[in-house]
């Protein structure tokens, strides 16, 4: 995709740090022209197509796991 066919940023948009999951859906809904649910933004993370961070705001502590498959699962 060109930098012509890329969907405008607002201004909002362009002084966020980081985007929700609602945030991130309708974005990638403008910018594939067809709707991306939050769910398919969860997908694409677990898949290696975006990067997802968490901010826990309630100093909860957590360990980084490694992604399985429900075969795999123990």
């Amino acid at each position: 995709m060109t930098k012509k066919e890329m969907p405008p940023k607002s201004m909002l948009f362009k002084l966020k740090e980081w985007l929700t999951l609602k945030d991130t859906a309708q974005y990638l809904s403008v910018l594939f022209k067809e709707d991306v649910s939050e769910a398919d933004v969860l997908r694409l993370g677990l898949d290696g197509c975006l990067k997802l961070s968490v901010n826990f705001v309630n100093l909860s502590f957590a360990k980084c796991g490694k992604a399985v498959s429900c075969e795999d699962a123990e």
